[in-house]
């Protein structure tokens, strides 16, 4: 038996190398095949047709006379920083079409990293002009194009992963077998793995903040991390956020400060996403991430973080509750995975949750996402604990904390209390009488935090239930958004069904923009549906998994009110703040450990052993696709949250995206 795997493995590498040595070096091949020669053509200022600097960057136009066929180009480029990105726009005619130039996709190039350096042209017949159009924030000059070169060149990066994914199937029951006989090593992979991510979000976060903050968007525009201004607020007695005394009368000397062009026409100084009134500036975030992140950290060092700490302790806790709430639900099920898939559910989850959306960015917008998401499965994992009817009172206690901590982060989980009341209510009320000391210990920390927050509503806004949203100074007017129900409807279907757009280059997918179009100005971007996420799609057949089953009653009320919380806070979000993927995170922790729940009761349903195992594959295979079309997604925000430069300047920023590019558009 061993003999045969050895065989396999060697198969499997053979094959691996064989496929390397041919079909990803198919380019190399057809060049010699089809005899074209190759040619450098140096350039000079004639082939420079337009150049022009507007401060910001630089555009270049190069035309080249070619008169031959041509399959692909090879740039030759200086910059004066190899770190500047360049984006190309190749052009060209050819004798099928002598007077129309034939526009080919946008490329992004990096001269320093050579494995991106081919062009594909594929001309019909002869290529007669060859125009590109280049654009970078750093100077550069191309100084050739070789004509009709492609180098051969064996990558092991793409060898090594073949082969690793290759052995984990090959070698699947052994790993699987191994972890049965020492369970104790799980907890090993699994702690080194939540550590290992967070030392990657830490070093890839590192010093993100002050990077931030010396980024400006428009003229005016101040740009500050505003849970560290609040943290050193809160360290100075006060309310309002430091902002220098002229640059608020400039605010107060306009006709509407919320105005985004009149602010920008006129070069007012402001803080974005600051919230204005009578003359100072407020965080409207909530100050739960602050109070329990950065407080603590100055009063202990004297430092003062910025956010990015804030998402690092978070999305940590966030990826333990997870894994504690996902094997105890295994557990529960009695359902025992091999390692492999067991593993693979966990990555599933988190992927589906889009924590990377969060964890990519890590800024005040996102901290305070994560704080929320954290307090929320804390709170449920709290209440399913109750189930052992041991330490009821300090537990009780901790649901009402972590409620008040969820509200007093993002006011809108506020409707979380009626699932929590419902799961809670045997413990309220024993023998149809008040249990007083479990109510106490529930509502008291609820009550202490929620008058909490009504004194600091009024302190800052002279109003116990205005949190600050509709002083808000951002890009569109917040004071007078209200519930629009075309937004609310367009808004709803975006988030719940946009598709993606596709494309032959990596990542092969991205967003697609929200279908908000009505008039009324709210912050639209690119989003990604929930239909798209394939674990997802079993609540789909929520009913037929609950339908005359009387013991899944609960599960069809908590269902039920799940899914109206998920409606009322997508269309919270819209109204009040716009459509962006970020705002899904709200309801994707919830909707994702449902789906589980329908997930494993679907393949415990049936009593047939053999129907059980076909339905574990299906599980299987929803896993791995998951994880692969998020992972897309997940190198698309990898992607985006590198585009700039000042942020991650410890980062060789490209270095992981034109490695898996070149590695996987072996057939550009």
């Amino acid at each position: 038996m061993k003999k045969n795997k050895i065989q396999k493995k060697v198969l499997a590498i053979f094959l691996i190398i064989l496929l390397e040595f041919s079909v990803f070096n198919f380019r190399y091949y057809m060049n010699k095949i089809f005899g074209l020669n190759s040619e450098v053509i140096e350039l000079n200022k004639e082939h420079l047709t337009t150049s022009k600097y507007d401060g910001f960057k630089f555009e270049k136009e190069y035309k080249v006379k070619i008169g031959k066929e041509v399959k692909g180009i090879k740039l030759k480029i200086l910059q004066d920083s190899s770190y500047k990105e360049i984006k190309i726009t190749p052009k060209f005619t050819d004798e099928s079409s002598r007077y129309k130039e034939k526009e080919l996709d946008e490329i992004r190039y990096l001269p320093t990293y050579k494995n991106r350096e081919y062009i594909v042209i594929n001309s019909q017949e002869r290529c007669l002009d060859l125009t590109l159009e280049m654009e970078s924030n750093g100077n550069f000059n191309l100084e050739s194009i070789e004509i009709n070169t492609w180098y051969f060149e064996f990558n092991w990066v793409r060898v090594l992963i073949l082969i690793l994914i290759s052995s984990i199937i090959l070698y699947r029951k052994e790993i699987n077998k191994y972890f049965e006989k020492h369970s104790s090593d799980k907890k090993t992979v699994y702690i080194g793995f939540i550590v290992i991510l967070t030392l990657i979000l830490g070093y890839y976060s590192f010093g993100f903040g002050k990077s931030y903050e010396n980024s400006a968007w428009e003229n005016g525009m101040v740009l500050k991390d505003m849970y560290r201004e609040l943290t050193k607020s809160i360290m100075q007695g006060k309310l309002s956020l430091d902002f220098p005394e002229d640059y608020r009368e400039e605010l107060l000397g306009l006709q509407n400060y919320q105005d985004y062009s009149e602010r920008e026409e006129l070069k007012t100084h402001y803080l974005y996403d600051g919230a204005f009134y009578k003359g100072n500036f407020y965080c409207y975030y909530g100050v739960i991430p602050a109070f329990t992140v950065l407080v603590p950290i100055v009063l202990f060092t004297g430092i003062y973080c910025y956010s990015n700490v804030i998402c690092i302790v978070y999305g940590t806790l966030v990826s333990i509750m997870i894994l504690k709430i996902y094997l105890k639900l295994l557990e529960k099920f009695k359902i025992k995975f091999g390692f492999i898939l067991e593993f693979v559910g966990y990555i599933t989850s988190l992927l589906t949750m889009e924590l990377f959306l969060l964890c990519l960015n890590p800024n005040f917008y996102q901290a305070v996402d994560l704080c929320g998401i954290f307090w929320s499965l804390f709170a449920f994992w709290q209440v399913w604990s109750l189930e052992n009817n041991k330490k009821i009172k300090r537990k009780l206690f901790l649901i009402g904390l972590s409620y008040g901590c969820m509200v007093l982060t993002r006011p809108v989980y506020v409707f979380y209390i009626i699932p929590i009341i419902i799961a809670i209510w045997k413990y309220l009320i024993q023998n149809k009488k008040i249990a007083w000391k479990n109510l106490v210990v529930f509502a008291l920390p609820i009550i202490i935090m929620a008058f909490f927050q009504m004194w600091y509503n009024y302190a800052r806004f002279e109003n116990i239930f205005e949190f600050g949203q509709f002083h808000q100074i951002t890009i569109n007017d917040t004071s007078s958004l209200e519930l629009e129900p075309g937004i609310a409807i367009d808004g709803t279907l975006s988030f719940l069904f946009n598709p993606p757009v596709f494309a032959r280059h990596f990542p092969f997918v991205n967003y697609n923009l929200a279908g908000v179009r009505n008039g009324n100005e709210i912050f639209t971007a690119e989003v990604l549906g929930i239909f798209w996420h394939p674990l997802l799609l079993i609540l789909l057949t929520a009913k037929n998994r609950i339908k005359n089953n009387p013991k899944l009653k609960k599960l069809a009320l908590y269902t039920s009110i799940f899914c109206v919380i998920t409606i009322i806070l997508l269309v919270i979000s819209i109204c009040t703040a716009g459509v962006i993927q970020r705002y899904l995170t709200f309801i994707l922790p919830t909707l994702t450990i449902l789906a589980i729940v329908y997930w494993l009761l679907y393949i415990t349903e049936s009593k047939n052993e053999e129907v059980k195992k076909d339905r574990i594959k299906i599980f299987k295979m929803v896993c791995c696709g998951s994880v692969i079309i998020m992972s897309l997604y997940g190198f698309i925000n990898i992607n985006g949250s590198l585009l700039n430069d000042g942020n991650y300047k410890h980062i060789d920023k490209r270095v992981i995206d034109y490695t898996i590019r070149h590695s996987l558009e072996f057939y550009k």
